[in-house]
Formats: structure tokens, C-alpha cells, sequence
């Protein structure tokens, strides 16, 4: 596995992230991880990978709710909300209740079963397609009980509070809290057709505790260095929820199934193992 403790694989590592900009693949394809660097080669990580095409949730790997986090108000995490069908993974939001209520919106929850699964020296990456119905569309990681988080997309399908600019963008960030005090790295990156009207593939390498490098469509998009030391490993999340920055999603949109249901179409994952061609080092 990928030990950034190394120093002359860190300084290899440095080099590559100057040259990992360029592209490869096309906007909005299905994309691989970025070149390996020098004796390193990339290995698959079944457990953290779903082609979403049997049109049945692989339970075995994921849990249809978050175990840690019921919703934010107006919305509720349902199992329901989550389903397979058409070579997609589906997380439909729905109106369950009149507005007045606390809790009117039902939205979904894919998170992995392995609480710390994802780890430095892992790449990930997802394609997916928002919903239009004012809900936010994640891709991120938590640590359940720590203070670290990365959130790869917050995708904003349609703008509840009128802000169009949301729904051209890649919107990241990291979170590092400690004693109420949150280290944030929030980026965004421009893109060429909006969430909730064309597939994105987006990535990310967390490169080892201090970095991590965020990807879009084959391309580098962003470089986050943490505002903590990120060691622990992190649940992999695919969801929908309500957000109180962008207002509540729209009833009528809600009811309009050609809107109210963002789609992935794969995750996949990949860790770093050392090349079994790499030349030996070291003295006999």
C-alpha cells in the first residue's frame, strides 16, 4: 500500500501532482485513475466499487441510510428513497409530508458498510447526474465521531434560492473541526454544462494526511491541502439532502419524476500498490 512516510516517494508523488493536470478523458466519460507514478501501479478496490447495473442495491457493501445521521431538516434519509434500475444508481427525493411539518422531504442515503474503509492512497471517483428539484447531490467522505471530511461534489441541480451559478460548478471542500472551529478548504470549478443537465465524472486522490487532489471529467480540477492532518480513513457517501443555504427544495419539482432523482452511474476505487516490475532498491 502507499506509504507517505517515504520521503523519496513522497518527492515522486510532488513531481507528478505538477503533471497530473492533463487530461485523460473526455468531458463527462467514464475516466481511470491519473498515470501511477514510477513503481507504483494502481489495484481496484472491490468493496469500494459498484458498476450499478444488476438493479439491485449490493447490500453486502452499502448501507441504504447513513448509520450515523438521520437528514437536515426539512429532510429524512429513507431506504426507500434508494434503488437500482437502468444501469444507475437512483436516490429519488420526494414531498412525504405538507410543508408545515418539520420534516416534509424524503431523500436518499448510500454510505459503505466500512466505516473507515476509504484510506490515503486511495483514488475515487463517481459519474453521476443531479436532481433538478432543489436538493443537493453528494460525493463525499466522513469520519463518523472525527473531525475530518471531503466532499468531492455538492451538486446543485436547480438553485432554490435563484443562484444559477451553482448549477455550473463542481463544488468541493474539505473540513477539518476541532473545538467548534471549522478548517475549511471550499473550491469550486467552472463547468461547461450544468449538473443536473449532462453526467460529470468526478474524482479524487487522497494523496497522503495533507493533501488531496480532486479531479472533473479527466482533468485536475482542484488541490486541497487540509487544515488538519487527515489520517484516519472515512465512509464513502452518495446522497441527496436538504441544505439551508440554498432553501428548500420545490413541491412541484418533488413531484416530477423527470427531476426529483439524481443518478450515479458507477463508483470506483482504487488504492496504490508498489509495481511488481519496479526496480529493486537498497544494497545487498
Amino acid at each position: 500500500m502507499f506509504l507517505t512516510s517515504n520521503p523519496s516517494i513522497a518527492r515522486r508523488i510532488s513531481v507528478f501532482s505538477i503533471l497530473a493536470g492533463a487530461c485523460f478523458a473526455p468531458e463527462g466519460a467514464h475516466a481511470d485513475p491519473p498515470p501511477a507514478p514510477e513503481g507504483w501501479q494502481w489495484q481496484k478496490v472491490e468493496s469500494l466499487t459498484d458498476e450499478f447495473d444488476d438493479d439491485q442495491v449490493d447490500e453486502a457493501k452499502w448501507w441504504k441510510k447513513n448509520p450515523y445521521w438521520v437528514g437536515r431538516a426539512p429532510g429524512l434519509f429513507k431506504e426507500a428513497q434508494v434503488t437500482e434500475g437502468g444501469g444507475f444508481l437512483r436516490l429519488k427525493n420526494s414531498q412525504a409530508a405538507p410543508t408545515t411539518e418539520k420534516h416534509w422531504v424524503h431523500t436518499g442515503f448510500l454510505a459503505s458498510k466500512g466505516r473507515t474503509a476509504v484510506t490515503p492512497g486511495m483514488y475515487i471517483e463517481t459519474r453521476m447526474k443531479c436532481a433538478k428539484d432543489g436538493t443537493v447531490a453528494g460525493f463525499w467522505f466522513s469520519q463518523p465521531g472525527g473531525p475530518q471530511e471531503i466532499d468531492v461534489q455538492e451538486g446543485v441541480g436547480f438553485p432554490a434560492n435563484g443562484d444559477k451559478k451553482l448549477t455550473m460548478a463542481m463544488r468541493m471542500n474539505t473540513h477539518y473541526v476541532v473545538n467548534k472551529v471549522d478548517k475549511k478548504t471550499p473550491q469550486n470549478h467552472a463547468l461547461e454544462a450544468g449538473v443536473g443537465d449532462a453526467f460529470h465524472t468526478h474524482g479524487v486522490w487522497w494523496k497522503d494526511k495533507d493533501i488531496a487532489i480532486m479531479y472533473c471529467n479527466g482533468k485536475e480540477a482542484a488541490v486541497h491541502e487540509f487544515g488538519g492532518e487527515f489520517t484516519g480513513g472515512m465512509q464513502l457517501n452518495l446522497n441527496t439532502e436538504t441544505q439551508d443555504w440554498i432553501g428548500d427544495p420545490s413541491p412541484e419539482r418533488l413531484k416530477d419524476d423527470k427531476l426529483n432523482t439524481t443518478l450515479f452511474d458507477y463508483v470506483r476505487t482504487w488504492v496504490l500498490v508498489t509495481s511488481p516490475t519496479a526496480p529493486a532498491t537498497g544494497t545487498d
